[in-house]
């Protein structure tokens, strides 16, 4: 799951809350928290960081997306082509691009969650970007967000789902999500979930433009970064959270602190050009 805004916020459908970056109990499993940004590198708060055998994911046999498909969706055609944030569409574009490669870091620190005897983690696709012409609500809840991505799918206006497809549903400014109590900005900035549709299992995520400064992680003392790295930092929190646990707690898990993502909200690398966040290596004990 995640978290970040008072700290950080992204959760799988596994939500991360604000004002708690650290221990993931209690927590709904999804969830990119906010965090608050005092440096430029968080740490591991103490349970998360102690690698005793409690603190680290074990696999709970449910699905894994190991050559995950990406289709990024920007809702609302009139909103994503202003000027102000018409270059965003196509920044995602090329972030996801490197990082599903081959050869790319983020694929590769994957392969430990791999399964003897089945498919192994290994570099994604990505399909076209579509922009959807209608407008989503100001408030638009995690029902009607479903709703609307079936509706997509059904008509065509989205790839067809197929077992690794993962579908990154991007908001646009002054719409805001809402998940159950929770709401984007002011508790976390991102989740990702599944549901079923027409008998086939549907995984997303839903990724607010971050219109705080709670999902704008600091990358030194002065500078935060600018919504389109932000939102990538949440989007890379989410991938692989969705590709190592699709269906929240089915897949690699902890009951402690969450999902892969969620041991390292506010800690950021480069891969390449891009700002992702660091992810939890079971292997390592550590967030790389």
């Amino acid at each position: 799951m995640t978290r970040f805004l008072r700290q950080l916020v992204i959760i799988g459908m596994a939500l991360l809350l604000v004002g708690s970056c650290g221990s993931h109990r209690n927590h709904p499993i999804n969830v990119h928290r906010l965090c608050d940004h005092n440096s430029a590198t968080a740490q591991l708060r103490p349970s998360e960081a102690a690698v005793s055998p409690e603190n680290l994911l074990t696999y709970r046999g449910g699905r894994l997306l190991t050559s995950v498909v990406v289709q990024p969706i920007f809702w609302g055609s009139v909103a994503w082509s202003s000027p102000q944030i018409n270059t965003v569409p196509k920044k995602i574009a090329d972030f996801f691009a490197a990082i599903l490669k081959k050869g790319s870091v983020f694929n590769a620190q994957l392969a430990e969650y791999s399964l003897s005897g089945r498919p192994q983690f290994g570099p994604g696709s990505l399909l076209a970007s579509v922009v959807v012409n209608s407008s989503p609500p100001k408030r638009v809840s995690d029902a009607a967000i479903r709703t609307a991505l079936a509706g997509w799918i059904r008509q065509g206006v989205v790839a067809a789902t197929r077992q690794q497809t993962f579908y990154a549903i991007y908001l646009p400014p002054g719409t805001v999500s809402v998940n159950g109590r929770e709401m984007s900005c002011r508790d976390y900035c991102g989740y990702h979930d599944s549901f079923v549709s027409n008998g086939v299992s549907v995984f997303y995520a839903v990724l607010p433009y971050p219109s705080c400064q709670g999902c704008l992680p600091r990358v030194s003392f002065e500078r935060l970064l600018d919504p389109a790295s932000a939102l990538m930092v949440v989007s890379s929190h989410e991938l692989a959270e969705g590709q190592t646990d699709p269906i929240p707690g089915e897949g690699w898990y902890n009951d402690i602190n969450g999902e892969n993502g969620d041991y390292c909200v506010g800690q950021i690398r480069q891969e390449g050009n891009f700002f992702i966040q660091k992810e939890w290596s079971n292997r390592a004990g550590a967030c790389l």
